[in-house]
């Protein structure tokens, strides 16, 4: 079983980025440097100015792949308060495994941090690391509560280019080139609908604390996200959004569940998250989206099939693309990086909708003169 799992991912994410995966569960390995990229480590520069915060799979098989991928032997340091993950993370990418935060934060070597820890602990990394004149890349999500979600825009008009947010759907190309060919996402009302498979979370997984913000924000605020970016070139028009949560189960609140959001301009956003059984393959997506006579299907961001007007054009992606190559190396390239307002209101909005699951609330409203309140 594990071997056939090991060949649809690599058939999914080619065969370098699967065995990275593959060691990351196994907390193995001390060639990755060179699996990922042996001409880069050989010939490049290889400047140690990164440190990572979190040292879990996600940093392990998917930022630091990309890292090294893109700057070779870049990772200085790594911090995380499992000791193990820690130190397989340190052998694994050469890193040196410090104790402390402060020790990254100390260190003048150190440019740029990447925070992948839980989910709860985002927010206070990032106000310190932006505080010691760090450049800083928050996974998602970036706060989990008001309190945080307050502390971290009292830092936005100093620090905001210095942030960069790990929503990385934005950045994939079949949702570029939607945006790109759509002139009518900035007047005409649009649709967008995301079917999502996800992982089975037992009720001991540190997802299940409930100071960590619930699946809302550890999963569906990616697609929440997603819907504001689409949403971007008409945001000055939009007055307010509507949402409505419909629950297949009380007990768990935050699982299967479909989450629809309206607007002042008539768009109509429907997120539905399932997690039956575990997908084999990992999270599975299917993402429908239409704008006047520009339709475009998403078939788990590995094909996908645009129709404009009359136009039929159909793309396979070889390997599946979600926009993290793009999105992880965002504080390199100033290009890539998303206005702030987008996901300051995707964040907004997903932390009213959280606080409405935890109360098991059905329906509410928000609008942009709230945001505006808070934003200021």
């Amino acid at each position: 079983m594990k071997l056939l799992k090991l060949f649809r991912f690599s058939q999914i994410y080619g065969l370098k980025r699967a065995l990275i995966k593959a060691l990351g569960r196994l907390r193995v390995g001390s060639l990755n440097l060179y699996v990922i990229s042996p001409t880069l480590l050989l010939f490049g520069k290889n400047r140690k100015d990164v440190a990572v915060i979190g040292c879990g799979q996600f940093s392990y098989s998917t930022i630091s792949y990309f890292l090294v991928k893109n700057r070779g032997a870049c990772i200085k340091a790594c911090f995380d308060v499992d000791l193990d993950n820690m130190n397989s993370f340190s052998k694994a990418y050469n890193a040196e495994a410090v104790m402390t935060i402060d020790e990254i934060l100390s260190d003048p070597e150190v440019e740029y941090i990447y925070i992948t820890s839980n989910h709860f602990s985002h927010t206070s990394y990032a106000v310190k690391a932006l505080k010691s004149n760090k450049i800083v890349y928050i996974e998602k999500p970036i706060s989990v509560n008001w309190e945080q979600f307050k502390e971290l825009i009292s830092l936005i008009p100093n620090y905001q280019h210095m942030i960069s947010v790990g929503y990385n759907r934005p950045h994939s190309p079949a949702i570029r080139k939607y945006i790109a060919e759509t002139e009518a996402l900035s007047y005409s009302p649009l649709t967008f609908s995301a079917f999502v498979i996800g992982h089975v979370i037992p009720s001991e997984h540190w997802y299940r604390n409930s100071k960590e913000g619930t699946r809302i924000c550890g999963n569906v605020g990616h697609w929440l996200d997603l819907f504001i970016h689409i949403l971007a070139p008409k945001l000055d028009k939009v007055d307010w959004f509507n949402f409505q949560i419909t629950y297949s189960n009380q007990e768990s609140y935050d699982d299967d569940i479909s989450i629809s959001i309206t607007t002042a301009c008539g768009d109509l956003g429907i997120i539905t998250i399932t997690s039956r059984a575990e997908p084999f393959e990992g999270i599975n997506e299917v993402i429908n989206i239409q704008c006047k006579d520009n339709f475009l299907k998403i078939d788990d961001f590995r094909e996908m099939t645009f129709y404009k007007s009359h136009q039929k054009i159909k793309k396979k992606f070889w390997h599946k693309n979600v926009g993290h190559e793009d999105a992880i190396m965002q504080p390199f390239d100033l290009v890539r990086k998303r206005n702030p307002l987008e996901w300051l209101i995707s964040t907004y909005i997903m932390l009213t909708i959280t606080d409405a699951v935890k109360e098991q609330r059905s329906s509410g409203k928000i609008t942009m003169k709230e945001m505006e309140r808070i934003f200021k």
